[in-house]
């Protein structure tokens, strides 16, 4: 039994040692710390805290014998020689720690040594599901007033990818101990992904209690680096390096922000002093590997992967990344045998089953390849819409690359899911990932198919915005900041379609008027503040940097990068010193924004102003006659009131004023629909198409504009145009019947059967109601085209319906003139 003056001494250290005052614990030990369990493992973690490994080593060689069934011990000698690298004792230890009792929970140990257990069970890969109900829910029961059964379990669910499961646990824990660092690392760990400001929130609360805290300071560095903040980022991992000055992960992060500041160097030297407490230490590389990967440079992380598995090849972090970053970089063999590695020996891996679920469904996907371009779908995508994404992706990655002179010499591979969940499996390893549309690693792009979207996106615009990031990594070996890379996609964008990308509102032009562009050397930290603003001053900056000094200079700082020159000198080398390149950015985005509608008001109505509009709509919009969101407001009230053609011209005459301020007007509540729908009721179809041609060239995604121009068409005699907006509409709805028809009819004016039979093809697979007509066109057009399948198709519209007398007089057409005999 453990007396009372020994238990308050024990909790003294306990204490200083979760404030981070590792010397003092330790002071206490060596004044006279007892032998018991607790005491051998705060001397260990102190030493260890501190950089002492070898006496660490040293104390946990001497109990490892004499504490054979206590898991809490040897737990704690596990970590001390595996730290060292005596890799076979330490596994002896973690044996014993998994099995210091036997059968599940019992309610005579104390906390730690239950955890213990099952920390060592997690990492023997057991099942974690019985872990937390035969240990430590157990242990939360029967223990509710201690910490540590609610930071083992976090623990077991941030090692098994399971974050809900980790967040819910440390969440728990904290209600209790809200100060507690380990708990408040825990959580931070649980949203670094998702949320990464969420994540240095509870990283800063844990370094409020402990400073010194290895965990927070390691976490803080890798948000940082992350976010490429990467002098900031090595603040953290200096102050860790003053605590313990041999710290292992502390080297590795330097080696991994000197790669990505340029200096392989200086990377390879603090390389070797990661590894001087143990030369074969897999962390080192894996650490190394996976972050590399994380900023995209692929190749260098999946080497350094390679490398940690070459240490240890039962590391099954190391599997896991380098298989994901394998199947990201286009050797998709090699990685999922490593992702099926990490599957088969821990099958509770949350991010390996959710891949390997994933592949086993892509087995059913389709491929099509041309250029050195291959779409990979679903086989209903694949009819409906794969012809056009393999035109679209094989257009963009020929033209990006002659234009940026970057031969692609590997085969790019563009994967489309039916499903969201399912692009962000692929994409992210777990399911979310909202508001992505596409993702670009370079040789492989994902992205979500239109049926699966959670709004209405181009997609055309989103294949092309992602292949001009694989050419502009590919132009850098993967060495571009983000700013740039964007800022380029979208002002390529722009270019190939005026109704791609991001242009001019009224909320950016407010929001430049405010200040609130960065300058140019930060601006990658836009991206965390407004990811909108983030991506369009990218592009501007883009714009004016071809604008002023040529794409020549772009092609030069592209490839200063690839040599790993800092984007800050390859910018001055060949435009000019950034304080120069910030004024004149500066002077041309604001005159952008003052040029947007510069005869209108656009601030929103204050409340008071909102009062006086609201007693007397009319009267006030003659007043303010460009103040915009009053005049829209009162234009949309009054359409939904209407009940003739004399409200409607007032309609128009509200916003014809407005468009005549601002043509290119691409707000969200745009004028030229309302005005488009005005003409219509009062007569003037002529009024109303021009209406819609205008705002379909300035919005690639009006479907609605696009719907009403394909019944204008249609019967019109300008059939181009007609083709031209049920194109425009296939690029936001495949599926879309009546676009699909529209395609079909073209083609077949023009002569082009094999393009008619092809939409037909495609309707067919939306599984139309008038699919009988729709199968019997195809087989028509297929006639004519000379295809054998005619016959084939006309067999199943007779099939159907035997008394078709049209497919009937084909059928006996087809035996009088077999195909290819056509006049």
């Amino acid at each position: 039994m453990v007396s009372r003056g020994a238990a308050a001494d024990f909790e003294t250290g306990a204490t200083a040692y979760r404030a981070g005052k590792y010397e003092e614990a330790l002071a206490l030990v060596r004044a006279g710390g007892r032998g018991d369990p607790e005491w051998v493992v705060l001397a260990i973690d102190s030493l260890m805290a501190l950089g002492k490994y070898s006496e660490a080593a040293t104390i946990a060689r001497s109990v490892q014998a004499r504490y054979g069934l206590s898991p809490d011990v040897q737990l704690a000698v596990y970590r001390a020689l595996y730290a060292i690298g005596d890799r076979l004792n330490a596994m002896n230890s973690l044996a014993a720690a998994a099995h210091g009792r036997p059968g599940g929970f019992d309610p005579t140990d104390t906390p730690a040594a239950t955890v213990a257990r099952a920390e060592a069970l997690g990492l023997l890969q057991y099942d974690p599901k019985d872990i937390l109900t035969k240990l430590l829910d157990p242990a939360a029961k029967a223990f509710p007033d201690d910490r540590e059964p609610a930071q083992a379990t976090g623990e077991l669910g941030l090692a098994k990818h399971d974050y809900q499961l980790a967040a819910e646990a440390f969440q728990n824990g904290l209600k209790k101990y809200p100060d507690d660092p380990d708990l408040n690392t825990g959580l931070a760990h649980a949203y670094t992904t998702s949320n990464p400001e969420q994540a240095m929130k509870f990283a800063e609360v844990a370094l409020a209690t402990n400073p010194r805290h290895e965990g927070a300071l390691l976490l803080k560095a890798e948000i940082l680096c992350g976010q490429r903040e990467f002098a900031a980022a090595g603040e953290p991992l200096d102050a860790l390096l003053t605590v313990n000055p041999a710290h292992p992960e502390a080297f590795a992060w330097k080696a991994v922000i000197a790669h990505l500041t340029g200096k392989p160097e200086e990377a390879a030297v603090l390389r070797d002093k990661a590894l001087d407490v143990w030369s074969q230490n897999p962390r080192v590389d894996y650490l190394i590997g996976s972050n590399l990967a994380k900023q995209y440079r692929f190749a260098e992380g999946i080497d350094f992967l390679r490398q940690a598995l070459e240490a240890d090849p039962d590391d099954l972090d190391a599997h896991f990344d380098l298989g994901s970053n394998l199947l990201r970089f286009g050797a998709e063999d090699d990685g999922w045998k490593h992702i099926e590695t990490v599957r088969e020996r821990d099958p509770y891996h949350v991010a390996a089953f959710n891949l390997v679920t994933l592949r086993d469904q892509m087995k059913t996907f389709e491929t099509a390849e041309r250029d050195g371009v291959r779409v990979r779908m679903a086989p209903l995508d694949m009819q409906v819409f794969g012809e056009r994404a393999l035109e679209i992706s094989a257009e963009a990655k020929t033209m990006m690359a002659e234009k940026y002179q970057t031969p692609i010499t590997f085969p790019v591979t563009v994967e489309i899911f039916p499903e969201q969940q399912d692009f962000a499996v692929r994409t992210f390893e777990m399911p979310g990932g909202e508001g992505f549309l596409g993702v670009c690693f370079g040789p492989l792009i994902t992205a979500c198919s239109p049926r699966g979207q959670l709004g209405r996106a181009n997609w055309e615009s989103v294949l092309w915005h992602e292949m001009v990031h694989t050419i502009t990594l590919a132009a850098t070996r993967h060495r571009i900041p983000r700013w740039l890379t964007e800022g380029i996609s979208v002002y390529e964008e722009r270019l190939a379609n005026p109704g791609w990308g991001q242009w001019m509102t009224s909320s950016r032009r407010a929001a430049i008027e405010q200040g609130k562009f960065m300058p140019i050397a930060d601006l990658d930290s836009l991206f965390r503040k407004d990811i909108d603003l983030a991506y369009f001053q990218s592009s501007l900056v883009v714009e004016y940097l071809v604008e002023r000094f040529g794409n020549e200079a772009l092609k030069k700082i592209l490839a200063d990068l690839a040599r790993d020159r800092p984007i800050n000198e390859a910018l001055v080398a060949h435009t000019a010193p950034l304080d120069q390149l910030d004024t004149e950015f500066m002077e041309q985005a604001r005159a952008e924004a003052a040029g947007y509608g510069s005869g209108m008001d656009w601030k929103p109505l204050t409340d008071a102003e909102f009062d006086a509009f609201s007693a007397d709509p009319g009267i006030w919009v003659a007043q303010n006659p460009a103040r915009y969101q009053a005049v829209m407001i009162h234009a949309r009230k009054l359409a939904e009131a209407s009940s003739g053609k004399d409200e409607w011209r007032v309609v128009r005459g509200l916003l014809e004023p407005l468009i005549a301020l601002e043509p290119d007007n691409r707000e969200p509540e745009n004028p030229y629909l309302l005005l488009a729908q005005s003409c219509r009721e009062i007569g003037d179809p002529a009024a109303e198409r021009a209406a819609l041609e205008k705002l379909a060239t300035l919005d690639a995604g009006a479907e609605p504009a696009f719907a009403r121009l394909i019944e204008l068409t249609r019967n019109s005699g300008d059939d181009a145009q007609f083709a031209i907006n049920a194109r425009r509409m296939l690029a936001v709805d495949p599926f879309d019947a009546s676009a699909l028809r529209a395609v079909a009819l073209r083609g077949e004016q023009q002569g082009d059967y094999q393009a008619a039979a092809t939409a037909y093809a495609s309707l067919l697979a939306t599984e139309p109601a008038d699919a009988g007509k729709a199968r019997f066109d195809r087989a028509r057009v297929l006639h004519r085209a000379g295809d054998s399948g005619a016959k084939r198709e006309v067999l199943t519209v007779l099939e159907a319906n035997p008394r078709h007398r049209e497919a009937l007089a084909l059928l006996l057409e087809m035996q009088r003139r077999p195909p290819g005999t056509n006049p």
